[in-house]
């Protein structure tokens, strides 16, 4: 049973990897993105608003970045 969800969005493929392993290692749940777009679809998506604990958001990215994402979540 995992000990929650988390989501990680960031563009750059190595840091989503480095930090699956991680937090998979550690018991948790972890779906990932990589821009604010797929990371915004993804939270609507499915039940994944109510059911995220945590999200781990780079700043810079391309199309909708770190910021706008927490905009969208604010919301």
């Amino acid at each position: 049973m995992p000990k929650g969800r988390i989501l990680v969005i960031d563009d750059e493929e190595d840091v989503r990897e480095v930090l699956r392993l991680h937090l998979e290692s550690a018991g948790f749940d972890v779906l990932d993105a990589e821009n604010g777009e797929v990371g915004i679809n993804i939270l609507r998506s499915e039940d994944n608003m109510v059911n995220v604990g945590l999200i781990l958001c780079d700043i810079r990215m391309p199309k909708v970045n770190g910021m706008e994402c927490v905009d969208f979540l604010k919301k």
